[in-house]
Formats: structure tokens, sequence, C-alpha cells
């Protein structure tokens, strides 16, 4: 079977396919991804910006160019904040479906969590005793405190850089607000308490040492805090600390400057450090490790979950292989698949009169 994932997000569209072998191997045969912003001017307006709108809908045209490439034979496509808050997000679905041919699933902020918890555990060493994971999106923040691979506590927050962007500083350096007023960044810092304590202090949630970051934003800022001489092993809350109060009066072209920016996130950098920053401090966290799996690694193992529940038979690791033979000699694909369609449905519903094992 060949599987595509995509993870529809609020800044960036990740697109993966798999090839999943008998044995349970798996072969990852593509992994891209493009800044497509769906979350521009959402969290202030309620809606989707229509040249968001554009860049999504190309990138889901041009993976499903890849996948019917690639002979993918499955794709599942996931949207999460953007999708959850714009009040006109049926219509980017519809588009989707109308052009490219894909059905996204807007999930949960709580499936989210559970989706990014699953894809890192299942893949990461985990530390030793009870430790955080944390993945800042660009609409939302999914926390979960776990130990070996069982998750204790777990949610979404409505934290993410685009949303505080938007919402608190706006600008590179935050303006300056009205006399009498506190400045933007202690505004944001407030605002983030306000949402993550209530919840962790109510239900208990215990401090953590060990936290592991998943996402572009937490692995940028290792990156950037190795460059500046950090300890390079991990996100130390002190070294955070003394970048964010540099950046915090920087300019789009002084931040630029600093080794190990990247430009596509500029303008948000400073909102997911801070934001860091403040997660580590509600679970009293001193240093943050970074990863490279986060929620399309979740789903991959939920697809693979559903695979090894229901696929008895290795046929469908070949199907691939016979459509393109079967194509050569003329075959529609639809009609193959149709035909492929029937044939099971025809085994699994005749199981009580033939009693045949899967294989």
């Amino acid at each position: 079977m060949r599987l595509a994932v995509i993870d529809l997000g609020t800044n960036s569209v990740r697109f993966d396919v798999h090839e999943i072998r008998p044995g349970n191997l798996i072969r990852q045969l593509h992994r891209g991804k493009l800044m497509v912003r769906l979350g521009q001017g959402v969290f202030l307006e309620g809606r989707l910006d229509k040249d968001a709108i554009r860049r999504t809908v190309q990138a889901f045209t041009s993976f499903k160019r890849t996948a019917e490439e690639l002979q993918a034979t499955k794709i599942v496509a996931f949207g999460t904040s953007a999708l959850r808050e714009a009040a006109d997000s049926e219509r980017l679905l519809n588009t989707i479906r109308t052009r490219a041919g894909i059905d996204v699933r807007v999930i949960s902020g709580q499936e989210e969590a559970r989706l990014i918890a699953q894809g890192i555990l299942n893949n990461e060493r985990q530390p030793k005793g009870r430790f955080a994971l944390l993945d800042i999106g660009g609409g939302s923040a999914e926390i979960s405190v776990c130990q070996g691979r069982k998750i204790f506590y777990s949610d979404s927050f409505p934290l993410g850089t685009a949303r505080l962007q938007q919402v608190f500083l706006k600008s590179s350096p935050p303006k300056q607000n009205l006399p009498g007023e506190l400045p933007a960044t202690d505004q944001l810092r407030r605002y983030i308490k306000s949402v993550i304590l209530p919840k962790t202090i109510s239900e208990g949630w215990p401090k953590v040492a060990q936290m592991i970051g998943s996402s572009g934003t937490i692995r940028a800022l290792g990156r950037m805090l190795k460059k500046s001489g950090g300890s390079g092993k991990a996100i130390e809350i002190k070294e955070l600390r003394k970048l964010i109060k540099s950046m915090s009066s920087m300019t789009t072209t002084q931040l630029l400057g600093i080794p190990g920016m990247e430009a596509k996130r500029v303008d948000m950098i400073l909102a997911g450090a801070i934001l860091l920053e403040e997660c580590m401090d509600a679970l009293g966290t001193k240093k943050v490790t970074t990863t490279d799996y986060s929620l399309r690694d979740g789903i991959l193992e939920e697809e693979l979950h559903l695979y090894r529940e229901h696929q008895g038979s290795h046929l469908a690791l070949h199907l691939p292989d016979l459509y393109a033979k079967a194509a050569r000699f003329g075959g529609s694909e639809a009609h193959i698949r149709q035909v492929v369609g029937l044939a099971g449905t025809l085994f699994s519903k005749l199981k009580n009169v033939h009693k045949l094992k899967p294989a």
C-alpha cells in the first residue's frame, strides 16, 4: 500500500508519501512542506484570506499530482486550528474537494494533541521519569505530560505564533502602547498565563524537568541558540530569555541578521519564543530537546494501526504495480479501482459462506 499524508496547518502544509511493505516495513517516498499561511488574518477577521485560499488550493493540486505519480492508493488529509476557527472554512474544503479530489478532515484540538503525542512517543526515545511534549503551531499549542508511552494529561490551547502575532505584537519591534498601557509583550505574557494556568492548576498537572518540543518554531529557536553560542544539545531557559530580551527591540532587518534565523519565520519568531518560555515556566521546565516528529507522524501511526487491524492479505501491497500494468493494456484506473473495491466487498460479505482466510 502507498499512503499519502497531508497535514494542513495554520502556517504550513506538510505532505508525505509512504510505502507500506510486508512485515510492516515503511519506506518514505516523498516529504514536502509549503508555507501557505492559511491563518493569515483569521484570528482578527474570523475568515480566510483569499490569497491564502489560493495558495492552499494550489498546494493541494500539486500534492495530488505527486500522489498520482507515486501511485499512492490512499490519501488522508487533516486540517487544524485555522480551519477550526474560520467561519468560511467549508468553502475552502469544498474547493479542495472539487479541484484536487481530496477530502480534508478538520480535527478537534484534543484529537490533534493526541495524534502529536502518538507520533512522538512511537518514534522518539523517552526521557526517564515524567516529561512534557509541546507542539507550537500557528494557531494552537498542544501540551501533554507523559511517562514512557503513557499520557497522563493532554490538551490543546488557543495559543500559536500566527494568532499571538496578529493579536498582540503586530510588528517588529512591537509598537509602543499609549501611556499607562502595558507593553505588548507583557500583555502577551498575561494572556498566555491566563490560558494555560487555569487548566494545569485546576487539574493538578505536575511539574516536569524535561520537555520534548516539536514544530518548526521550536527547532528554529534551537538552531538560533546553538549558532549564538548556546549549549547546543537543548534549549536552556536562561539562554532563551536572553534571546527574547534582545529580539524584543529588533526590527525585521535586525532579526534577519541573527545567525540561524529563517526568513519565513521572522515575523512570528518573537511570539513563538515568548510562548515557549511561558510554557516552560508553567510546567517548571528548564530545558527542551527538539524532535522532527509531530502530527503527520501520529496520523501515519493511526493509519498503520487501521491497516494492521483490517488488512489480512498482502494483495494491497502489490496493487500499485498491478494498476500500472493494467493501464499499459488500456485499462481505466477508475474502473480497475471499482472492480478491486467490489471484489473486496464480496469477499468480506461472503466470509461465512467461503470460510477462507484473508490471505
